[in-house]
């Protein structure tokens, strides 16, 4: 049966529009001045920057990644940024971006828009529209046990076939962003050119899509520190072969083990609470 979803409101008149833009602005500015006064690494004012605009916006959670998408549609992330998300979530999270078996279906349009311009925003309802949406494996089997549904996304080409992307999420039952809301995170990761580049993820000149479906997804959770045996559980598989997709990772990156791999990818996030 198809979920009841509020259609979404016409857009504002043109003299609307046109008053909307100095106070967008404003935002912006007192935004981008108190993530730049922000002191540490790059990872922290990337997070100050996402708990500001998810304030704004009325987000409950977040995520930030740099990711590599393939002409089908399948997505790959390199590196991995969240807020509000269980362990469970976020394992819920790498095994969707994975997923081949169809891959997600607000991929696609994103990757076509993606192909004409630079940098895009997109609500959940201008990407897949409601009767689709709630019959999708996207929302059945991800979002629907996450408990999530409307999003907002804003995504950027970078250099090597990469994009950055920032997602806001709200928890299942609540409302779609506003156009207000979508046009302030554009405005503002439009503007934010520094925030995407720095401390790109180096991957010593290997593609991540040329791993298996399975071994991606475990690459994913080792960056998140998951241990052998989480991995394990989470795939249902023995840890013995998760020990045989964490080498292949380690191979194909040629790093020593899970710490140097989070090193590489965490954007200068070097943290060490990794377990075999």
């Amino acid at each position: 049966m198809t979920k009841t979803q509020t259609q979404p409101q016409p857009g504002p008149k043109p003299t609307e529009a046109v008053s909307r833009w100095p106070d967008l602005f404003r935002q912006v500015a007192a935004i981008l001045g108190e993530v730049t006064a922000t002191p540490g690494e790059p990872h922290e004012r990337k997070a100050a920057l996402m708990h500001q605009v998810a304030e704004r916006i009325g987000a409950d959670r977040w995520i930030w990644l740099v990711t590599r998408f393939t002409d089908d549609g399948v997505m790959m992330s390199l590196s991995f940024m969240q807020h509000g998300h269980s362990e469970r979530e976020v394992a819920l999270l790498m095994e969707s971006a994975a997923e081949t078996n169809p891959p997600l279906i607000e991929h696609k349009p994103m990757i076509e828009l993606l192909r004409q311009q630079t940098h895009i925003t997109r609500r959940r309802h201008e990407l897949v529209p409601d009767e689709a949406w709630y019959e999708s494996n996207s929302y059945r089997l991800y979002r629907k046990p996450m408990g999530l549904n409307e999003f907002v996304y804003s995504l950027r080409k970078l250099p090597n076939s990469l994009f950055s992307g920032v997602g806001f999420h709200r928890n299942d039952g609540r409302a779609a962003f506003t156009e207000d809301q979508a046009a302030l995170v554009h405005a503002l990761f439009a503007s934010a050119d520094a925030l995407h580049t720095m401390d790109l993820p180096d991957t010593n000149g290997a593609d991540i899509m040329d791993l298996p479906p399975r071994v991606r997804t475990t690459f994913g959770l080792l960056l998140e520190g998951f241990s052998r045996k989480q991995i394990a559980e989470h795939l249902g598989v023995s840890p013995n072969t998760v020990a045989e997709y964490s080498s292949r990772v380690y191979k194909h990156f040629r790093v020593r083990g899970q710490r140097e791999l989070m090193g590489r990818f965490r954007n200068g996030d070097m943290r060490t609470n990794a377990k075999s």
